[in-house]
């Protein structure tokens, strides 16, 4: 990736916790946060550190990282379901980045594995019951609508 348009992206990323853009993970002053620090205070970190996370574990395009990382809850856990879920469900890259976008664990490929063996659901109907982003109808910037 060339570095240019790497740090663009993470400026777009970052920008929408500066902004107020409604981000779940960012405290009144627009830093972003992750969910445990030094003694029990949150760590400071930006979408930046998702991306560079992802551009190191995959093999996304930068459309791609941009999509999976942006308002990431968490620096690692878009990037953790990803690779969960290309190695347990063998999703396209694109489906994986849809079912864990704005997810802080792997908890969407633990929803998509349950779906598998007590229903007989689609594809298509696992990604919007498991998917953070489709099953709760999670905005670009994974907060909800009038939050």
């Amino acid at each position: 990736m060339q570095r240019n348009n790497f740090v663009a992206l993470a400026l777009i990323i970052t920008s929408a916790c500066s902004l107020g853009a409604g981000c779940t993970a960012c405290d009144g002053a627009g830093q972003a946060h992750a969910q445990a620090g030094d003694a029990g205070r949150p760590t400071p970190f930006t979408g930046l550190d998702c991306l560079t996370i992802a551009e190191r574990r995959t093999g996304l395009t930068e459309l791609q990282l941009a999509s999976l990382c942006t308002a990431a809850p968490t620096p690692t856990g878009p990037v953790d379901c990803f690779a969960t879920a290309q190695r347990r469900l063998m999703l396209t890259d694109d489906q994986a980045v849809i079912l864990c976008r704005c997810s802080p664990s792997t908890e969407p490929v633990a929803c998509w594995e349950a779906a598998r063996r007590r229903s007989r659901l689609t594809d298509v109907q696992m990604m919007q019951l498991c998917s953070p982003t489709l099953a709760l109808g999670l905005l670009p910037n994974c907060g909800r609508l009038g939050y």
